[in-house]
């Protein structure tokens, strides 16, 4: 057998080893909403030093999005768009994780002394990812897919593609405008995850003769977590 230390699964397949590479959690916590849009939504921001850093989102009212990432100075900045009516979102921020510094706990390294798992960090566990591409826009019902069975209250989710919702605006005299008028979002009740899209920004008044055409792109998938116990 090859030398070191190797964990199998039931299948047979190695689960842990001097290979092993995964993102740990380096941040967690709730966000209340603090920044008012225009449209009554709002804009929060969860930053970390960790490298490769990821962020995944629970929600459960209507519904929540990372609206942008931003790297500055070795520091990973998630802005998270929180629409009207959201009063919290519990996040979970996993990266690559720092070096040990416990003496205790099962601690695996490789031959170059990098060590590659340390009992004592709390790893990123993907349970599945969804097809999220059928969602459309209009009516108020959202679309439902349903989750990976590991209980309500056990799920975090991140959108690997947000899509996009452009409105055009053609008025008279031959002058065209285009805005972002929608965000796509989520919310998770149970053991079902709902793609929304809501209002981003405030309404207006179109000019008489003015006609309004929406193009957009559904969120493709949705990558889940099972967050129980983190």
């Amino acid at each position: 057998m090859p030398v070191g230390f190797q964990v199998f699964g039931d299948s047979g397949a190695v689960q842990i080893d001097d290979n092993y590479a995964n993102l740990a959690l380096v941040g967690k916590g709730t966000l209340s909403p603090g920044n008012p849009g225009q449209d009554g939504g709002n804009m929060m921001q969860v930053s970390t030093g960790a490298a490769n850093a990821m962020i995944f989102l629970r929600a459960s009212q209507i519904g929540v999005a990372v609206g942008a990432v931003s790297d500055s100075g070795g520091v990973r900045t998630f802005t998270i768009w929180m629409a009207s009516g959201v009063t919290s979102v519990n996040y979970w921020v996993f990266g690559t994780p720092p070096a040990p510094t416990s003496r205790f706990g099962l601690q695996i390294f490789r031959s170059d002394g990098q060590c590659t798992f340390d009992s004592a960090n709390k790893y990123m566990r993907v349970i599945g990812n969804i097809d999220t591409s059928s969602a459309t826009i209009g009516g108020t019902a959202g679309k439902q897919f349903g989750l990976p069975g590991v209980g309500p209250g056990g799920y975090a989710v991140a959108l690997n593609y947000n899509g996009f919702i452009i409105e055009r605006l053609s008025i008279q005299g031959g002058q065209t405008l285009f805005r972002v008028n929608q965000q796509w979002c989520f919310s998770i009740s149970g053991n079902a995850l709902t793609v929304w899209n809501r209002p981003n920004v405030a309404g207006i008044t179109y000019p008489p003769g003015s006609t309004s055409t929406t193009t957009y792109k559904a969120p493709q998938s949705a990558i889940i977590l099972d967050v129980t116990g983190l």
